[in-house]
C-alpha cells in the first residue's frame, strides 16, 4: 500500500508544491521519529536522541550522520557512523556562542557557510544551496574535518536554540548518491521538520528550567531581577523564554538595535557573558 503526501515548500529553487509516495511502513516510521523528537522530557539526553539520529539516518538512506545542539554545558556532539574528525575540528576552532546563540568558529570558511545557511532560515540545508562545491572541497574544514569523517556530501537539519543550535548532519558518499542528488531526502526531512524544532526548542526550555535554581543559589533570580530595569527585565524573560533577537524586537515594538543594546545591559549587570548564563539565574522569570 501506498499514500501520497504534498508538502508545501517556500525555499528559492524548488516547486511550490512537492509530492512525496510513502509505504505504509514509512508512514509508521515518520511517526514513531515525529513522537520521538516531540518528547521533550527525553530529548535533551544524548542517548535518547541518537537512536532518532540513526531512524532518520537510515529513513533518507544518508552513510552516516551527525548531531551537535547545546543546552548548557558546551556544545554536544553525537556520532553516527563518523569518524572523530569534525568533533575534534570542532573543539579546535570553536570559540562561543553570540548574542543571538549562534556558534562561533576561528575558520572563516566554517563561519561563512554557517552565516549562509543563517541567513536561509531553520530548515533543511542541502549543501549545493550553500555554497559552490569547488569552495566546500577547498576549505579547511572540508579538507581536515568532514572529508576524512565519511562526510563527503551533506544534507543538514537546523533549528535556532538560545544558546546555540540544533543540527543534524546527514552524509553521503557522493553527487550520485541517489539520497543525495535526488529531492527525496529533502521532501522526508521537511516532514520531520516541524517536530524537530518544536521538540528541540521544548528540551532547550525544560533544560533551563530545571538548571536555574540549581546552576547559581548565591545569586537567586529575585536579586538578579531587581538589578534590571522594569524594559530590561521584559527582554530578560522573553530570552529565557527563547526568542530571537528580531523576535524580541517585533514583540515589544523596539528595535533590533535597541534590543541588542538591552541585551548587553543585561548580561554586563547581571556579571554574565552569555545567554545560557542568564537562562540559568532567571529560569522562570516572567514579564510582570
Amino acid at each position: 500500500m501506498q499514500e501520497s503526501w504534498s508538502i508545501r515548500r517556500k525555499a528559492a529553487r524548488l516547486p511550490v508544491r512537492m509530492t512525496i509516495t510513502l509505504t505504509s511502513k514509512e508512514l509508521d516510521e515518520i511517526a514513531r521519529l515525529q513522537s520521538g523528537l516531540l518528547a521533550a522530557e527525553h530529548l535533551g539526553t544524548p542517548d535518547r536522541i541518537k537512536p532518532l539520529l540513526v531512524g532518520i539516518r537510515r529513513l533518507i538512506a544518508a552513510e552516516r550522520s551527525f548531531a551537535s545542539y547545546q543546552f548548557s554545558d558546551g556544545p554536544v556532539f553525537l556520532s553516527d557512523g563518523v569518524g572523530p574528525h569534525i568533533a575534534d575540528y570542532f573543539d579546535r576552532v570553536f570559540t562561543g556562542v553570540d548574542r543571538d546563540g549562534n556558534y562561533l568558529f576561528t575558520d572563516k570558511a566554517l563561519q561563512e557557510i554557517n552565516q549562509r545557511r543563517r541567513q536561509m532560515g531553520a530548515g533543511v540545508h542541502h549543501e549545493a544551496r550553500l555554497k559552490n562545491r569547488a569552495l566546500i572541497t577547498d576549505a579547511d574544514y572540508f579538507r581536515e574535518a568532514f572529508e576524512p569523517a565519511g562526510m563527503h556530501h551533506v544534507i543538514g537539519m537546523t533549528t535556532p536554540l538560545p544558546i546555540g543550535e540544533a543540527i543534524f548532519a546527514f552524509g553521503f558518499g557522493g553527487p550520485d548518491d541517489p539520497g543525495f542528488s535526488g529531492e527525496r531526502s529533502i521532501k522526508l526531512l521537511n516532514l520531520l521538520l516541524p517536530a524537530f524544532r518544536a521538540g528541540f526548542f521544548a528540551a532547550w526550555n525544560l533544560h533551563a528550567q530545571q538548571a536555574g535554581p540549581a546552576s547559581a543559589p548565591e545569586h537567586p533570580k529575585e536579586e538578579a531581577s531587581e538589578a534590571l530595569t522594569p524594559r530590561q527585565r521584559e527582554v530578560a524573560a522573553l530570552i529565557v523564554a527563547g526568542l530571537t533577537d528580531r523576535q524580541i524586537a517585533l514583540k515589544l515594538g523596539i528595535s533590533l538595535n535597541t534590543v541588542r543594546r538591552h541585551s548587553e545591559a543585561i548580561l554586563s549587570r547581571l556579571g554574565l557573558s552569555s545567554r545560557s548564563g542568564l537562562a540559568a539565574r532567571l529560569g522562570g522569570l516572567n514579564n510582570s
